[in-house]
């Protein structure tokens, strides 16, 4: 018998250059595959271990992914969110 290890595609969040972003995966992405974060960036996909995370300090968040994110779910966007300033 297998043993299974379920994951949700919801809680991936890939880092970039320190920075963790949010995506949308429809299927769990493998090694070398290209993503497109909600912000835009585009990286190739790399599997680390999770002891892993944190060897440069930890990640801050893409406040670009996060209010896309939140618009996405009709949630609240705080006034002054730094994902609101244009780039």
């Amino acid at each position: 018998m297998p043993a299974l290890i379920y994951v949700s595609l919801d809680h991936l969040h890939p880092v970039i250059d320190g920075v963790w972003h949010r995506a949308c995966f429809v299927t769990f992405p493998v090694p070398g595959e290209a993503i497109t974060t909600l912000c835009g960036e585009t990286a190739a996909v790399l599997f680390e271990p999770s002891s892993e995370r944190r060897q440069f300090g930890p990640p801050a968040q893409c406040p670009f992914c996060d209010v896309n994110y939140r618009r996405s779910r009709q949630m609240t966007i705080p006034k002054g969110h730094p994902g609101l300033i244009p780039r």
